[in-house]
């Protein structure tokens, strides 16, 4: 019987064939498709004129999500740009209000103490730079202290809610907003910035800081020891635009939404890509499953 390319491009995505067919040698990570295994297998195939149906529908949706994809990837340029237009500054723009984020800060400091003893049943989360992802920590892989542990370390240099966070050691550059759920924790590895919020607003001022001029900035004056890492004068002497409160507000708002778009799985167009995918493992299933024909 006759088997159409493109209704067979379709079966062999299935992960349950791909299963069947895949090898591994011991001692190696790469995977390889057993070529007697594939041979052997057994693949459903109704009349030529039913694959080609079946294969047109489901182009449809990868075809759908392929468009989508281009779109995202068009998004996700235009917020570099418009990331760049709005908070960088250039060598004319002179008529725009720069400040060292030193003049922005009410307080400021290194998290640096000693390493504490770990324990396994400890009630305060202990972090380093590698747990600041994205503008929030991760505490997925934090170690823990005890309580009276966490007291001595930080009597004199307390974490509050709203204070950022940016990885000077190993992690650089990486910035994290502390909120509220998150305390009580400390950690190390990081310089501690709190806005005087009369100044800055903090969602502004973590685009700047987020923005890849900022981290190539980083990145390229990090200090290159086998970790790497950033003087907290690097962070202070950093000159920012700082526009009107009520600019800043805009700016924030319209570059979170245009980030949104482009990175929250929830919202957007992650969204759409989602829910098309799902679209079209639902309908690869229903549509590839076959009865066997009973043999008389």
């Amino acid at each position: 019987m006759e088997l159409d390319p493109q209704f067979a491009k379709h079966l062999f995505r299935d992960r349950a064939f791909r299963d069947r067919v895949i090898e591994t040698a011991n001692g190696v990570t790469r995977q390889n498709i057993s070529k007697p295994k594939f041979l052997a297998i057994e693949i459903p195939l109704p009349p030529i004129k039913l694959q080609r149906e079946i294969a047109s529908i489901l182009n449809n949706f990868t075809e759908l999500e392929a468009e989508l994809e281009a779109e995202l990837e068009a998004r996700k340029s235009q917020y570099v740009h418009y990331n760049k237009a709005l908070l960088s500054i250039g060598e004319s723009d002179t008529k725009r209000h720069t400040l060292r984020v030193k003049d922005v800060c009410s307080e400021k400091f290194w998290l640096m103490p000693a390493t504490p003893k770990y324990e396994a049943d400890g009630l305060v989360p202990y972090i380093t730079s590698r747990n600041l992802s994205d503008g929030s920590i991760d505490f997925t892989s934090r170690k823990m202290i005890s309580q009276e542990s966490f007291e001595k370390i930080s009597k004199n240099r307390k974490i509050r809610d709203d204070d950022l966070l940016i990885g000077m050691i190993g992690t650089i550059g990486e910035v994290a907003r502390v909120k509220l759920d998150d305390l009580p924790f400390y950690g190390q590895n990081m310089y501690l910035l709190r806005l005087n919020q009369e100044l800055i607003d903090i969602d502004y001022f973590l685009q700047i800081l987020n923005s890849d001029t900022t981290r190539t900035y980083f990145s390229s004056i990090k200090h290159n020891s086998s970790q790497g890492y950033l003087k907290a004068e690097h962070v202070e002497e950093l000159k920012i635009p700082v526009p009107p409160m009520a600019e800043q507000k805009r700016v924030a708002g319209i570059l979170d939404n245009l980030k949104s778009l482009t990175n929250d799985i929830s919202v957007g167009l992650p969204a759409e890509i989602k829910a098309r995918r799902q679209q079209y493992e639902y309908y690869r299933s229903k549509l590839l499953t076959f009865k066997e024909l009973e043999v008389a």
